[in-house]
């Protein structure tokens, strides 16, 4: 992947429309799969000078400065982000994320509670809801969140399978872990078959 030359082609383009917001944040978007979150964080202040009300771009750079260990920071951003996006899932699946970082279970489960709730066929919500009932030893609960991820997005959860295998292990049922480990080396046999 040429993320140098996806980042020069997104300057190029904020160049040619400077208020086109969208090089922007992906201009920081592709910062962050580089692992440059500081430079990803200026891309979002550039952008909430000057669209103060985007949802989408508090998010990500709360999400950002999570990474950067600023859960102080992060959690003011997904206010900002709930405010303005109150109906989106994924702002609350993140905030409870960081609120975990933060030690902060009861407001994580709060949020991740609000994600389910807001979208029961959100993924993304059911698995972070999942790490966190695995993290507070609530392991059936956790199970089945991990469970329901798999079943709503496969592609994007595999690795909730190995939660899976470890809480049947843990849960004393062997058929099931076996059972799981099997699916897993065959979507792994399959994903390995692409490259």
């Amino acid at each position: 992947h040429d993320f140098e030359g996806a980042i020069a082609d997104f300057t190029v383009a904020h160049e040619k429309f400077p208020r086109g917001l969208d090089a922007l944040f992906a201009r920081g978007k592709t910062r962050e799969m580089i692992g440059a979150r500081k430079g990803a964080v200026a891309e979002y202040d550039a952008i909430l000078a000057i669209a103060a009300e985007a949802g989408s771009v508090y998010m990500a750079r709360g999400n950002a400065k999570s990474h950067l260990g600023d859960h102080k920071g992060a959690l003011a951003d997904l206010e900002g982000a709930a405010y303005f996006s109150p109906e989106d899932p994924d702002v609350f699946a993140n905030r409870g994320r960081v609120r975990l970082r933060a030690a902060d279970e009861a407001g994580a489960m709060q949020d991740l509670a609000r994600a389910v709730g807001l979208d029961a066929e959100s993924g993304q919500a059911h698995f972070s809801r999942g790490l966190l009932l695995h993290d507070i030893g609530r392991y059936p609960e956790s199970l089945a969140d991990f469970r329901k991820a798999l079943e709503l997005a496969a592609e994007r959860h595999e690795y909730g399978r190995l939660y899976i295998l470890m809480l049947e292990t843990r849960l004393g049922r062997k058929d099931e872990a076996r059972k799981e480990l099997k699916e897993h080396l065959t979507a792994r046999t399959v994903k390995d078959d692409w490259f």
